[in-house]
């Protein structure tokens, strides 16, 4: 079986998938990738990925009529059985799968939709005759399988977990490795041996909300001392939380890292925050990887898979309520005795959607 798998650029939360799968002897994988770069993570640093990469719309971009029929003479004219998409982001993606869906050919569709936007009667039965015509829908965890499942009477076999799958064994590795340095890891950010450290890993958009998750935590320290909440990332709000951290000392503003670099952040952490709403959240899963207890809300997809409530940490009712996130961070100081063993039930989670087992559950789903 040759299958071609199409994603929008290398990531270190698809790289160690795609790694892996290419290397099976009992399905055929050639990796493409629509762009050669994720413009908003440049800062990564990310070394060359394991896999031979073709680039399909290199820079400066042609023509969407030109990628068009480029993608239509590879993928669905071309010698492969099954092709995996990027989901819904490009027209020509849409254009390609409908005349797949003429023609009788397989397709899967890779996307980590959460809930269905306000759109056309058209644009919807559209979208919903490709889902339903699709070979299999890979999403990147419970809370996009039960969109499909819902909102298109998917079958929930037809639906594989895993797009975002990390490679946890050397997270683990690297984070275990780094937490000796732990104490020198802190001076340089300027934290103390003895705080208690939160960390949120995501670039600063209007989605994520940070100036409600800061300005929660600032009036949760006024009773709790030695606390501090790193954020890092870059983006529209970088200014005003950049302003709120030069008038407050317990927080602490980290504008883009290398992905290395980032894995020394979670190293030095106690807890893992993610405020705001996206469909998954990656960042959640590599602080339940490492082990750190979660605080986040259901408006996060994989908090669906890592977060059970009093187990693995706390979750947070309201994303969008100061307030919702006051109790959380004072509900999470007051159980920190309970650190480590919510860190471990984050783990044990967590593990569910680790690379070996993803790449297992797709080749299985992508061949029955």
């Amino acid at each position: 079986m040759r299958v071609a798998f199409v994603s929008n650029h290398p990531a270190p939360y698809r790289d160690p998938f795609l790694g892996r799968i290419v290397k099976r002897s009992d399905i055929e994988v050639d990796v493409y990738s629509l762009f050669s770069e994720d413009t908003g993570h440049r800062f990564w640093g990310l070394e060359s990925p394991p896999y031979r990469n073709k680039v399909l719309v290199p820079e400066p971009c042609p023509p969407k009529w030109r990628t068009l029929l480029k993608l239509l003479r590879m993928f669905v004219f071309g010698k492969y059985d099954c092709v995996c998409w990027p989901g819904f982001h490009w027209s020509y993606l849409i254009e390609c799968m409908i005349l797949q869906v003429l023609l009788g050919k397989k397709y899967v569709i890779s996307a980590d939709t959460v809930s269905q936007r306000p759109t056309g009667w058209i644009s919807f039965h559209i979208k919903r005759l490709l889902v339903r015509h699709a070979h299999m829908i890979f999403v990147p965890g419970i809370a996009s399988r039960d969109y499909f499942v819902r909102t298109f009477a998917v079958s929930a076999e037809k639906v594989c977990k895993g797009t975002y799958a990390l490679d946890s064994k050397s997270i683990c590795d690297k984070v275990t490795a780094l937490r000796k340095s732990r104490d020198a890891i802190r001076t340089r950010y300027g934290i103390s041996a003895s705080d208690k450290v939160f960390l949120m890993v995501a670039n600063m958009i209007k989605t994520r909300h940070y100036p409600i998750t800061a300005s929660a935590f600032l009036n949760v320290s006024k009773k709790f001392p030695d606390v501090k909440f790193v954020m890092v990332g870059v983006g529209p709000d970088l200014e005003q939380i950049q302003n709120l951290a030069s008038e407050n000392a317990v927080l602490k503003v980290v504008p883009g890292v290398s992905f290395d670099g980032m894995l020394e952040l979670y190293a030095m952490a106690d807890v893992y925050v993610h405020g705001g709403k996206e469909p998954a959240s990656t960042a959640l899963v590599i602080g339940a990887i490492t082990a750190l207890p979660l605080l986040s809300s259901r408006a996060v997809g994989c908090s669906w898979d890592c977060l059970e409530d009093g187990k693995s940490g706390c979750l947070v009712s309201d994303y969008l309520s100061e307030g919702e996130w006051i109790h959380g961070f004072e509900r999470m100081l007051e159980n920190k005795h309970l650190w480590t063993d919510w860190g471990q039930r984050a783990r044990e989670l967590s593990q569910a959607l680790d690379v070996e087992l993803t790449v297992e559950n797709f080749c299985s789903t992508i061949k029955r």
